[in-house]
């Protein structure tokens, strides 16, 4: 880690230089991102070319080259030095960031604003890396070339525009930007000469010739017609894809609702059977429920009659019982009455019957029947009472006499 001194020395530095590069009426290679003082050291003298040497990855451009291109086209080099690791070199456009006074392991070509070339590596480079067969060793001379009217990015390797992957790079509407786009150089270690187009020892080689720009565009052209080509049978098979695919969706949507219907229909057949089953079960549960109400009102009824049959004939038994026994009774009451009837006399047996007279006519006349008004009944019986009463006096009266006479009889029968 620089100390804030040094780095501010550092910074100090770096703006001397590039002041001493605009005052001596050329352009100004400055850092861009990177640490001060640490991860590159810049070399330079009025009307040389200026050296990089790099100890940290980094970035350094010269943003106020773009106003210097001829005829719409920027050219630089770069003399190869030894050691180069991870180096990206090429062309920026203004959307490219900088003032980033720290580490940054991105450079040139990991943005949408940048475009580089690799040849330690073999890579060309626009937002990220892509295998590119371009080599370089040390002491080459690579020639970097940028047509903003084409919106081309052409390499050459000492001078030569074709063969070994040079040529040009990248094409595309980011390379015609209005503000037009300027050298920038990355890379980790190793060194760089760089001639910018303000060197007074010029260029070691020439700017690509005007054909290059259309060769490339026809090549270009027959690549983007060949491009067309590919993405229209691409389209078509895709198209073919998405209509199989669209196809193979529909039968499978039509299967799937078919079997969808089947398993609806399935279902509703299977629900009608469970209906229709839970409904007889119900049926044969209400006529069991009916014959078992029936066989207990059948059985009831039995039971009732057998019940009331029982009733009767018991009734009928005790009828004829207590009839039985009534008779029994009339029977021995009329023996009774006939033994006491024969053991009177004629008196005394017109006394029990007026006797017996007088309580039937009482008994009748308690209980009138309405053929006889009931005071007359009262009457009759009233005087069968009086009849008996009669009687029975007379019976009295005669028994006191002839027990009077016998006595006298047995008392003059006496020995005196």
């Amino acid at each position: 880690e620089v100390d804030p001194a040094e780095r501010a020395a550092a910074v100090a530095a770096e703006e001397a230089a590039a002041r001493a590069q605009r005052e001596a009426g050329g352009l100004v290679l400055k850092r861009l991102r990177g640490e001060p003082g640490l991860c590159a050291a810049l070399a330079w003298s009025p009307g040389e070319a200026r050296r990089l040497s790099f100890h940290q990855f980094c970035t350094f451009g010269a943003p106020d080259a773009a106003a210097a291109a001829s005829d719409g086209v920027l050219y630089y080099e770069l003399v190869v030095g030894e050691g180069l690791e991870n180096p990206q070199v090429g062309f920026a456009t203004d959307g490219f960031e900088s003032g980033r006074d720290y580490y940054d392991g991105d450079g040139v070509g990991d943005c949408s604003h940048s475009w580089g070339i690799d040849g330690t590596r073999c890579a060309r480079w626009h937002e990220g890396d892509e295998e590119y067969d371009f080599e370089w060793a040390a002491g080459d001379v690579i020639g970097l070339a940028a047509n903003r009217a084409t919106g081309q990015f052409a390499v050459s390797r000492n001078g030569a525009w074709g063969g070994g992957g040079a040529g040009v790079l990248f094409s595309g509407a980011g390379l015609r930007c209005e503000g037009g786009v300027f050298p920038v150089v990355s890379a980790e270690a190793g060194s760089f000469e760089v001639r910018l187009p303000d060197a007074a020892s010029g260029f070691a080689h020439s700017p690509p010739p005007v054909d290059l720009w259309g060769e490339a565009a026809a090549a270009e052209a027959a690549e983007a017609e060949a491009a067309e080509e590919a993405a229209t049978a691409e389209a078509a098979r895709a198209e073919a894809a998405r209509a199989a695919k669209a196809r193979a969706e529909k039968e499978a949507e039509q299967r799937a609702f078919e079997e969808r219907v089947a398993a609806a229909k399935a279902a509703r057949e299977a629900e009608e059977e469970k209906d229709a089953q839970a409904k007889a079960e119900a049926e044969a549960a209400e006529k069991a429920e009916e014959e078992r109400r029936a066989a207990e009102e059948a059985a009831a009824a039995a039971a009732a009659e057998a019940a009331e049959a029982a009733e009767r004939q018991a009734e009928a038994q005790a009828r004829l019982a207590a009839e039985a026994k009534a008779a029994e009774e009339a029977r021995a009451a009329e023996e009774a009455k006939a033994a006491r009837e024969a053991a009177m006399d004629a008196e005394e047996l017109a006394v029990v019957r007026a006797e017996a007279k007088a309580a039937r006519l009482a008994a009748d006349a308690a209980r009138p029947d309405g053929r006889q008004p009931r005071a007359l009944m009262e009457l009759r019986a009233e005087a069968a009472a009086n009849e008996a009463e009669k009687l029975r006096e007379q019976l009295r009266a005669g028994r006191v006499a002839k027990a009077a006479a016998s006595a006298a009889a047995q008392a003059a029968a006496r020995p005196r």
